[in-house]
């Protein structure tokens, strides 16, 4: 299993890893795991766009909040908003 304790490991074609904490992992010798890199013909990486995204949803969250707790301070007090008359959502939909 990569990155568990493995005894003896390292007899069975197994290579270890020595880490900052002093923790040994291991894995197998001939296991390369390729590193992410930005492509080589000038286009943008994909980390700049998830910031992008990210700070977009976000904002769009923190939109829909504000939304939601205005929704429920006017429906708790119409006159805060200038409503001088409150129908109930029914009895707009009854037609006869």
């Amino acid at each position: 299993m990569i990155g568990t304790r493995v005894p003896g490991g390292a007899a069975r074609g197994w290579a270890q890893d020595h880490h900052e904490d002093g923790c040994r992992t291991e894995k197998p010798a001939g296991l390369r795991i390729p590193a992410l890199r930005a492509p080589r013909d000038g286009a943008e990486p994909i980390r700049g766009w998830l910031v992008v995204y990210l700070v977009v949803l976000v904002g769009l969250a923190a939109h829909g909040l504000e939304l939601t707790v205005a929704s429920l301070i006017i429906g708790a007090n119409p006159a805060l908003a200038g409503l001088t008359s409150f129908v109930p959502a029914p009895a707009l939909g009854a037609a006869g």
